[in-house]
């Protein structure tokens, strides 16, 4: 179990973000049971974007080990990439009944999905979490907007994290992505830079954006300026972006 963990590691920061999901996969299914290792697995893998992979592993690891609330907490955010509101709101439900010292673990997790369960969690109301009907959460409504170059979508969604927070990394990288649509790509690559240097840990999007835009940038100035950036990152996947431009 070892060796493959420290392959997968090394395909993580060598190979193709494909073949490390794959070995990252590899090692949760010879995990079996063991919960240290489920964890390590299924975060990886949330980090390269495999969010069921990740929800699969993550529920795996709660049946091996029921009294550890943080599992369903890193379940939750796991599923936060693809589930519907009714399963969320299950999930949050049983949190708060379940877990109430990982609220707040939970509360920050809503929070930065803009899910509705964030008032009845940090309320402690679990039976009003089932009862929520919302629309879908941020980073479902962004992927779809985005996959369909709906700017008036990503407009209305850039402009609300904007009230929420003026220096919002998301929104940063939602306008970045409005001006690459409409062919502003100079305009387009300055907001997705800025946003990644205004982006925390967790939001990935902007990085991978940069990527694609240092890949094809024939200024070499800009791209100086986008490589400079990519190798800030800790992420060896981000850093291969990097490489793969010069």
């Amino acid at each position: 179990g070892r060796i493959m963990r420290m392959a997968a590691k090394i395909i993580e920061q060598t190979g193709t973000d494909e073949a490390a999901v794959e070995a990252w996969r590899r090692v949760a299914g010879a995990a079996r049971t063991d919960v240290s290792v489920l964890i390590e697995a299924g975060d990886r893998l949330l980090r390269a974007g495999a969010g069921e992979d990740s929800a699969r592993i993550f529920e795996a690891a709660y049946a091996a080990d029921p009294t550890n609330g943080r599992l369903l907490v890193m379940l939750y955010r796991s599923e936060l990439l693809f589930s519907d509101n009714e399963r969320l709101a299950e999930l949050a439900a049983l949190i708060v009944r379940l877990y109430p010292e990982e609220a707040e673990r939970a509360v920050r997790l809503a929070q930065r999905a803009r899910r509705p369960e964030v008032k009845a969690i940090e309320d402690g109301s679990s039976p009003a979490l089932l009862d929520s009907v919302a629309e879908e959460p941020l980073p479902v409504r962004i992927r779809h907007a985005l996959k369909q170059q709906d700017v008036v979508a990503l407009a209305e969604i850039a402009e609300a994290e904007i009230r929420r927070e003026p220096d919002s990394a998301t929104a940063i990288w939602l306008l970045g992505e409005i001006a690459l649509i409409k062919g502003d790509r100079e305009r387009g690559g300055e907001l997705i830079l800025r946003a990644c240097q205004a982006a925390d840990a967790e939001l990935e999007d902007p990085w991978k954006t940069l990527g694609r835009l240092a890949e094809e940038e024939k200024s070499e100035e800009r791209l100086s300026y986008y490589v400079s950036a990519l190798m800030t990152n800790g992420q060896g996947r981000i850093r291969r972006m990097a490489a793969k431009a010069l």
